[in-house]
């Protein structure tokens, strides 16, 4: 397991464990009185993994209530939205009557949900299982706030990107402390999310808490998969984590088209971003990914070999927020075509994480799929000759 898969924003809400719920019906009611919200807010349901086939229509709320009725073939875990923010709740989702009761805070700023899920015995099985979380974060928070010193004295060093200082820090045995103890944490983490996935295996359990607790899953994974239950891969969460472990590779085949807006509204095709152009980087990208970032430097060295030979990079971030994306635009100063897309475009080229990037030629073929620094210049020499 790379440790970089683990999700570590780890205390998402407070939910309550009232209980086991009403019998199972053959439909569901949601019914929410959440203290915060003003009237006319939209509400949304969102399955954690994205299904087209399980869509909700949207509530607005009124006098702090608001309702969803539906049915659902098997339990699903979803999640809360007000006005297309993540509201840090999830749930399962079940065929009974479900209530979900408490506060929303910091409108202004974001939407931080205080709440209680009660009438569903799956969310509170749900909550006891990945209840690790609450020990993992203790631990995480123990040790930043132990090594807080050393690590301020670090991020200062980075953003000027002072080597000295950076290098100075780097042997202070403050930070050597905290370097220690952040490998403990992971090794911790990544042994009690191992533990959890395969004492779940026999059921959709396993897989469903596999997706959900990771960031992305990667090839050293798959050991863990082909323990699971023959039961459990045949689940819906067995068939997505499947699909992301052992992906069919797109190289040489045609990639989705997509159209994306500019910065002044103005409908852009694929079509038209790769006419007169050889060879074409869509790059997936977002404002707080470091990662993302450190590639861009890489980047503009490669455009600026290779612009006047046909190359193009079309970058298209993930950023909620446009004036997150645009600051970072202004700080960056990129060169070639940008556009924000949170939805669409990721979907259809399946991001599950970034940076990621898709090499296409003339006809819109892939090349390759996530080739950066080193590799990609060598392909871009390769093809560019």
């Amino acid at each position: 397991m790379n440790l970089k898969q683990l999700t570590l924003i780890l205390c998402l809400t407070s939910v309550s464990l009232l209980g086991y719920g009403q019998k199972t019906s053959s439909s569901y009611t949601v019914a929410g009185n959440i203290s915060g919200i003003p009237d006319g807010t939209t509400i949304e349901l969102k399955p954690f993994v994205k299904d087209i086939a399980l869509t909700f229509a949207p509530a607005v709320v009124k006098n702090g209530t608001f309702v969803f009725n539906g049915k659902v073939a098997e339990p699903r875990l979803v999640y809360l939205v007000v006005n297309n923010e993540y509201a840090g709740l999830n749930f399962m989702l079940e065929n009974t009557k479900i209530s979900i009761t408490g506060t929303i805070s910091d409108v202004q700023s974001g939407y931080h949900c205080n709440a209680k899920v009660s009438g569903s015995s799956m969310t509170d099985l749900y909550l006891q299982k990945i209840s690790i979380r609450d020990t993992l974060n203790q631990m995480y928070t123990k040790y930043n706030e132990d090594y807080k010193e050393g690590t301020d004295l670090m991020n200062k060093a980075r953003t000027l990107k002072d080597k000295a200082l950076i290098d100075s820090v780097s042997n202070t045995e403050s930070w050597k402390n905290f370097e220690k103890a952040e490998k403990e944490f992971f090794q911790t983490a990544e042994r009690k999310y191992t533990n959890l996935f395969k004492s779940n295996g026999n059921s959709f359990w396993g897989p469903m808490l596999m997706i959900s607790m990771m960031n992305y899953l990667s090839p050293d994974m798959r050991p863990v998969y082909e323990a699971f239950s023959q039961q459990a891969k045949n689940s819906y969460y067995g068939k997505l984590v499947k699909a992301e472990l052992y992906p069919v590779s797109m190289i040489g085949q045609k990639v989705p088209v997509f159209s994306v807006k500019d910065t002044d509204g103005k409908i852009i095709s694929l079509a038209s971003l790769l006419k007169g152009k050889r060879y074409l980087l869509i790059d997936f990208w977002a404002s707080w990914c470091a990662p993302c970032r450190r590639e861009i430097p890489n980047l503009k060295e490669l455009y600026k070999k290779f612009a006047d030979k046909g190359f193009q990079i079309v970058s298209i971030s993930i950023d909620k927020k446009e004036i997150d994306w645009k600051k970072a635009l202004t700080e960056e100063k990129l060169a070639w075509p940008n556009f924000r897309d949170v939805d669409v475009v990721p979907d259809k080229y399946k991001i599950k994480s970034i940076p990621a990037m898709f090499l296409i030629d003339s006809r819109g073929v892939l090349v390759s799929d996530n080739a950066r620094g080193k590799i990609l210049a060598e392909k871009l020499d390769e093809l560019l000759k």
